[in-house]
């Protein structure tokens, strides 16, 4: 059994609090970036695998916030393009959420990503 198990709003925190240290940015323009998993967050690895079928209903809320313009995962790569808004995103948010910085950019992100991961769970994938 998995150490994490995903419920909540705290839940949702605790997630993206691991996140960081195991995605990097492997390109990044405004309004463009490309994130690479480098390794599942401790604990997370016995969450059971999203189908292709989920993945895309996934995409699909994430790609209705208003900030989020595309997201195109390539799950072999373990990549993700995400076209979002530079207007309601700030460009410096993603590395500075990454480097654990808590900057006002790096806010906006987090809030952004919390919402998200509340949309996610309520969703019947």
């Amino acid at each position: 059994m998995s150490a994490f198990q995903p419920v909540g709003p705290v839940a949702d925190q605790q997630l993206l609090d691991l996140l960081p240290g195991c995605v990097s940015v492997v390109h990044h323009i405004p309004g463009r970036v490309r994130l690479r998993l480098l390794e599942l967050p401790a604990g997370v690895s016995g969450q059971p695998a999203l189908s292709a079928a989920s993945v895309s209903r996934v995409v699909a809320l994430v790609e209705r916030h208003p900030a989020i313009r595309q997201v195109r995962p390539n799950l072999l790569a373990r990549s993700c393009v995400v076209e979002y808004d530079p207007g309601q995103i700030p460009a410096r948010a993603w590395d500075d959420w990454l480097a654990g910085s808590p900057s006002p950019e790096a806010a906006v992100l987090l809030g952004v990503l919390i919402t998200l991961c509340q949309e996610v769970r309520h969703a019947e994938l």
